[in-house]
């Protein structure tokens, strides 16, 4: 959440005019937007990991990463009403979208 508000904060630091941004300051900005792109693409090399990150790999929905006689996160997921390749694929398509998106 906090990504969302920097994004107003820099707006409004770098195109309003009685804030207007000296070079120091553009610069400290964008080593605060490099911050924070490095910390997102750490999260989704570490995100990728641990969920099917296309998918094919939803083909085994059932009894991805199960430990023990535990239900998978898919199978939980879908609970009575949806199928665990169902709510795989669903998954897949809105992590895929929210990477691009960065």
């Amino acid at each position: 959440m906090t990504i969302f508000a920097w994004l107003f904060i820099s707006a409004a630091m770098l195109f309003c005019k009685k804030l207007a941004c000296t070079g120091p300051q553009i610069f400290t900005l964008g080593l605060i937007d490099l911050g924070l792109a490095i910390t997102l693409c750490t999260g989704v090399v570490l995100q990728s990991q641990y969920i099917p990150s296309r998918s094919s790999g939803c083909k085994k929905a059932e009894v991805w990463q199960v430990i023990g006689k535990e239900e998978s996160f898919f199978t939980v997921m879908g609970g009575d009403t949806s199928s665990a390749y169902h709510e795989c694929t669903w998954f897949v398509s809105a992590w895929s979208q929210a990477v691009v998106s960065l």
